[in-house]
C-alpha cells in the first residue's frame, strides 16, 4: 500500500516537512535505546523507550516526506505486555 493510499483511507494526513521537527525526532530516537537498557528504569519505561526507538525514525521519515499519521496507537499486544490487562490496572 502506498503513502497516497494511506492518505486516501485516512491513515495519514499531509504535514508540511519541518527540518527541525525531523531532527528532534531523530535525536530522541538515538537516546531511547540507551534508556531502554537502563536497569534503573522500570520495565514499563524500558518497553516504552524501546518502542519509541523503533517508531521515531519511521515517523521522522514520514514527516520528511510531508505526511503524518492521523492517530497514534499500539497493537493490542502492547497493552498486555505493559500489564494493562491486569484486573488492578487503572482503566482509561
Amino acid at each position: 500500500m502506498s503513502l497516497e493510499d494511506l492518505l486516501k483511507i485516512g491513515q495519514l494526513k499531509r504535514h508540511p516537512p519541518d527540518r527541525d521537527e525531523v531532527r528532534r525526532l531523530l535525536a530522541a530516537a538515538e537516546r531511547n535505546p540507551h534508556d531502554a537498557i537502563l536497569v534503573a528504569n522500570s520495565p514499563e519505561t524500558r518497553f516504552d523507550c524501546a518502542c519509541k526507538a523503533a517508531m521515531q525514525p519511521a515517523l521522522a521519515a514520514l514527516m520528511a516526506h510531508g505526511y503524518r499519521p492521523m492517530r497514534s496507537g499500539g497493537t493490542p499486544a502492547a497493552g498486555r505486555v505493559q500489564g494493562a490487562d491486569r484486573e488492578d490496572a487503572p482503566k482509561a
